[in-house]
C-alpha cells in the first residue's frame, strides 16, 4: 500500500485517532510491543465476507497483513505465535478457542498479548456484538473478549476493535464502507450467553483489575469506517494505527 497517512486523512477529512482513544493509550500500546520482552502473543482476526445482503469487508484481510508486518519487522513477533483467522475460518467458537489455547494457556507475567478484531459489530440483548463468520446468530460478545483478557496472566495487553456497534441500515458513507451490521440483532447464542460463567468457574477472577490497553475505533455513538473502491482496502482505523 503506497498512501501515506497525510494522504489517507486528506482524502477523509478523518483525524482517526482522535476519534476514539487519546494518543496516550496508543503510546502504552506501543510501548508494550517494544517492550524487550520474553514472548509476545497475538491473535489477528478479519473477517470479510458475510453471506447475501450484506456488504464484503475486503479490508478487514488488508487489516490483520497490516499488523502482522508491523508485529513482525517492527516489534519482533515470531510467525509461530501470531495466529490469524480469517474469512469462513473466524466463527464465533474458533475466535474463543483460539483466544482460550494460544493468548491465555501460553502468556506468562511479562509476556506481551495483542487480540485484533476486523468486522461487523452491532447490538445484542442490549450489548456490543461482534458478528462472526457464522453468521449474526453466532455473533460474539464484547464483553466476553474483555472477560478473556482478564484470565490472562499479563498485564501487557492491547484489545484492538476495527468495529462499530452502531447499526447502520445504509452501507456506505460517501465511498466508504460502514463496519456497523444494518440490525439491532434480537437473539443471541445461548452458549455465548452463558459463555461468561463458564469461564468465570475456570479462572479465579474475583477482585483481578484489568490493566490493559483497549482501542477502539468508534465510541458507541460512531461508526467505523473503512476505504474502498479506487483507494487501497483497509480500515481507516487499522491503517492509521500501523503506520
Amino acid at each position: 500500500m503506497n498512501i501515506t497517512r497525510r494522504e489517507l486523512i486528506q482524502q477523509t477529512g478523518w483525524g482517526l485517532l482522535t476519534l476514539a482513544i487519546s494518543q496516550g493509550t496508543v503510546n502504552r500500546h506501543l510501548a508494550a510491543l517494544a517492550a524487550p520482552n520474553p514472548r509476545k502473543l497475538a491473535l489477528l482476526v478479519g473477517i470479510d465476507q458475510y453471506g447475501a445482503n450484506i456488504p464484503p469487508l475486503p479490508g478487514c484481510l488488508t487489516d490483520v497483513e497490516l499488523q502482522k508486518d508491523l508485529l513482525r519487522y517492527r516489534f519482533g513477533f515470531h510467525d509461530a505465535d501470531i495466529v490469524t483467522l480469517t474469512g469462513q475460518q473466524a466463527s464465533r467458537e474458533a475466535i474463543e478457542a483460539a483466544f482460550l489455547e494460544h493468548l491465555i494457556a501460553q502468556a506468562r507475567a511479562g509476556d506481551v498479548v495483542i487480540f485484533h478484531f476486523s468486522g461487523y459489530g452491532s447490538l445484542g440483548a442490549g450489548k456490543e456484538v461482534f458478528i462472526t463468520a457464522d453468521g449474526a446468530e453466532n455473533a460474539l460478545l464484547k464483553e466476553n473478549i474483555l472477560l478473556m483478557a482478564r484470565c490472562l496472566a499479563t498485564d501487557k495487553f492491547s484489545l484492538v476493535f476495527d468495529s462499530s456497534h452502531l447499526p447502520q441500515p445504509q452501507p456506505y458513507l460517501g465511498n466508504l464502507r460502514v463496519r456497523s451490521y444494518p440490525e439491532t440483532l434480537t437473539d443471541l447464542n445461548p452458549a455465548e450467553l452463558t459463555f461468561a460463567t463458564d469461564i468465570k468457574t475456570r479462572f479465579n477472577l474475583k477482585n483481578k483489575p484489568s490493566n490493559g490497553v483497549i482501542l477502539a475505533a468508534a465510541k458507541p455513538e460512531q461508526i467505523a469506517l473503512e476505504l474502498s473502491g479506487n483507494s487501497p482496502n483497509a480500515g481507516l482505523f487499522t491503517y492509521d494505527l500501523t503506520q
